[in-house]
């Protein structure tokens, strides 16, 4: 992370990173709406959209819930923590996929 940008909502830092654990899911135009509420909100907040007990995780899990109404957010909120509850999610395998109806 560049730590000059600061705190807040940045995009694309991360784009070359390999994950640990991933879970898509197919979304309806509601959803989708509801995941880039979540963003723009997170976005509006800037630097106090980042604390200490809130971290980037807990805004993957906020976007996610908001969209899937899945909720990923581990019980201690960091990107590795997130990373496991994302793993246990798709039992137990790196890769998943959540069926919405």
């Amino acid at each position: 992370m560049n730590s000059a940008l600061g705190n807040g909502l940045h995009e694309n830092l991360e784009q070359n990173l390999t994950p640990d654990a991933t879970r898509s899911a197919h979304l309806n135009d509601t959803q989708e709406g509801n995941f880039f509420n979540t963003v723009n909100q997170y976005a509006d907040m800037g630097d106090s959209g980042w604390s200490l007990d809130n971290v980037c995780s807990g805004f993957a899990a906020d976007a996610w819930e908001s969209a899937t109404g899945e909720d990923l957010r581990p019980y201690v909120n960091i990107p590795a923590t997130l990373a496991d509850a994302i793993y246990f999610a798709n039992g137990a395998e790196e890769v998943g996929v959540l069926i919405l109806e």
